[in-house]
C-alpha cells in the first residue's frame, strides 16, 4: 500500500507542515516514577505530508498523513538512593527517529450506500472532546490537546450510509511488530518472535442513527489478544450528542463490559507472580465507563468544554496506596516496573495521561480571535477524588496564513492527599514552544 501511495503522489494533492517544538521541563526526583531517561531539555522537529490522489473518480481516491520525527534531549537527573544527581547524556530509544503514518488508506465508494476502506485511519464513535471511555480501537488522547492525536488503526471497513442512519462493520488486525513507527507484522508475532501462538485483532458493528436531532452511535466490540492477552472479550458502547436551547451542546458515551482488564497492583507480593495482575478481568461484574458533558459557544466565538468522566474499575483510595507504595519500592531499588516509552505508533504526545482513579473532570476554554490572529486556552484536568491534576495555559499566534507560533504552560497540582495521583507526575512545570510552517 505504501508504494501504491507512493506512486500517487503525481499529479496529486499535497498539503502538510514543518514542526519545530521546544520543551523545557523542570524535572523532580522526589516521585515514584523514574526520570532517568526524561529530559529537562527536548526538541522535537516533524516534517509531515498529507497526500490525497483521486483515482479515477471523487469516489475514490487514496490519502495518506505521513510524518517524521527527529528528537533530541538533554540534562538527565535521577535519584538512585544517593541523592538527585545529574546523568551523563545517554542513549534514550524513545528519542530515536521514527516515522508515523497516522493515516494511510484507500476508500472507495461503489455505490452511493456503500463505502469501502482498507488502511489505517483514525475512526472515533464517540461524542467527548477531551476523553474517549468508549473508544478501544485507537491511540490514546492527550486531554490537553485533544485534536493532536491524529493516528488511528489499520482496519478493513465497510460503511452503508443513507440518510438518517449509518451501518458500520471493521475488523482491525494488531500490529505485532514494527520497526521505527512502521509496521512490518499484522494479526500474529513472527516465527522469529514467537510471544504467542494467537490471533490479534478487534471487530466492531455499528449503528448510527439520527433521531430528533439527536446523534446515536451503539457500537458492539470483539476483541481478540488486542492490546493484551485477554480472548473473545465482548463490549457494548453507547453515545449521544444533542443540541439544547440553540448554543448549548449535551453529550454522553459510555462503555459497558463484565470484567476489568485494568492491571491492579498486588498488595501481597509473596503471594502473586508479577506486582501487577488482571485480578478483575474474570469476575464477572460489570465495570462501567462513562463521560457526561456539556459544550457551548459565546457571541464573542469562546467555547466553553465542561465534562465528568466515571470508571467504576478506576483504583480506590487503598489500591492507589499500594500502587504508590510499590512504585516507591522499585524505585528505591532501582527496579523499573513500568514502560515509560508510550505508543511508537503515534506522533509524541504533548502529555500521555492514563486515568488511574474513577472520577475526573476536563474543563476547557477557548476565546479564539484576540486582535485578530491570536487565540488564548486553558484547560484544567482534575482528580475529582484527591484534587490533584493539571492545568494548562496557551496563547497562539497566527503570524500569517502560513505560520503559527505557540507557547504553552503545564502547571500540576498535588492535591490535598498525600495519597495523591498527582504526586506520580515527575514534573513540577513544563513549558513548551512551537513554530509551525504551512505549505
Amino acid at each position: 500500500m505504501i508504494f501504491v501511495l507512493l506512486l500517487a503522489v503525481v499529479h496529486a494533492d499535497v498539503t502538510g507542515y514543518v514542526s519545530d517544538r521546544l520543551q523545557g521541563t523542570g524535572v523532580r526526583t522526589d516521585t515514584s516514577l523514574p526520570t532517568r531517561d526524561l529530559p529537562k531539555w527536548q526538541n522535537l522537529l516533524e516534517l509531515n505530508a498529507q497526500i490525497k490522489k483521486t483515482l479515477g473518480s471523487d469516489l475514490h481516491f487514496a490519502y495518506a498523513d505521513l510524518s517524521l520525527f527527529s528528537q533530541q534531549g538533554g540534562g538527565y537527573i535521577t535519584d538512585d538512593g544517593a541523592g538527585p544527581h545529574s546523568v551523563p547524556d545517554h542513549n534514550v530509544a524513545a528519542l530515536h527517529p521514527f516515522a508515523v503514518p497516522s493515516e494511510l488508506y484507500i476508500s472507495s465508494t461503489p455505490d452511493e450506500h456503500l463505502n469501502l476502506l482498507f488502511g489505517r485511519k483514525r475512526i472515533v464513535w464517540g461524542s467527548g472532546l477531551a476523553w474517549n471511555p468508549a473508544d478501544v480501537l485507537n491511540p490514546a488522547k492527550d486531554p490537553t490537546d485533544p485534536t493532536l492525536q491524529r493516528a488511528g488503526a489499520w482496519m478493513a471497513r465497510a460503511e452503508s450510509v443513507f440518510e438518517d442512519f449509518t451501518i458500520t462493520a471493521l475488523v482491525a488486525p494488531q500490529v505485532t511488530e514494527q520497526v521505527s513507527g512502521l509496521p512490518t507484522h499484522f494479526l500474529a508475532y513472527p516465527s522469529w518472535d514467537a510471544q504467542d501462538g494467537h490471533a490479534h485483532f478487534l471487530a466492531a458493528a455499528r449503528l448510527y442513527a439520527l433521531w430528533n436531532q439527536t446523534d446515536i452511535n451503539l457500537v458492539y466490540y470483539f476483541t481478540n489478544n488486542f492490546n493484551d492477552d485477554i480472548q473473545h472479550r465482548s463490549r457494548v458502547a453507547l453515545s449521544f450528542s444533542r443540541y439544547f436551547f440553540t448554543d448549548y451542546e449535551l453529550h454522553a458515551e459510555a462503555l459497558l463490559a463484565r470484567g476489568s482488564t485494568r492491571l491492579y497492583p498486588c498488595d501481597n507480593l509473596f503471594a502473586c507472580a508479577a506486582p501487577f495482575g488482571e485480578f478483575k478481568r474474570d469476575d464477572g461484574a460489570l465495570y462501567p465507563r462513562v463521560l457526561l458533558g456539556t459544550r457551548t459557544l459565546f457571541s464573542d466565538e469562546s467555547q466553553l468544554s465542561i465534562e465528568y468522566l466515571y470508571q467504576a474499575d478506576g483504583f480506590k483510595r487503598s489500591e492507589m496506596a499500594t500502587l504508590l507504595s510499590l512504585l516507591k519500592r522499585a524505585h528505591d531499588n532501582q527496579i523499573s516496573i513500568a514502560n515509560m516509552s508510550g505508543d511508537s505508533s503515534a506522533a509524541p504526545q504533548k502529555f500521555s495521561f492514563t486515568p488511574l482513579r474513577r472520577h475526573y473532570a476536563f474543563i476547557s476554554f477557548q476565546r479564539p480571535k484576540i486582535a485578530d490572529d491570536w487565540t488564548a486556552s486553558a484547560f484544567l484536568l482534575a482528580d475529582l477524588e484527591d484534587f490533584s491534576g493539571l492545568a494548562t495555559l496557551s496563547l497562539a499566534w497566527s503570524a500569517t496564513e502560513w505560520l503559527t507560533l505557540t507557547a504553552v504552560d503545564f502547571i500540576p497540582f498535588p492535591g490535598k492527599d498525600r495519597v495523591s495521583e498527582g504526586s506520580l507526575l515527575p514534573f513540577d512545570n513544563r513549558v513548551l514552544f512551537e513554530a509551525r510552517v504551512f505549505y
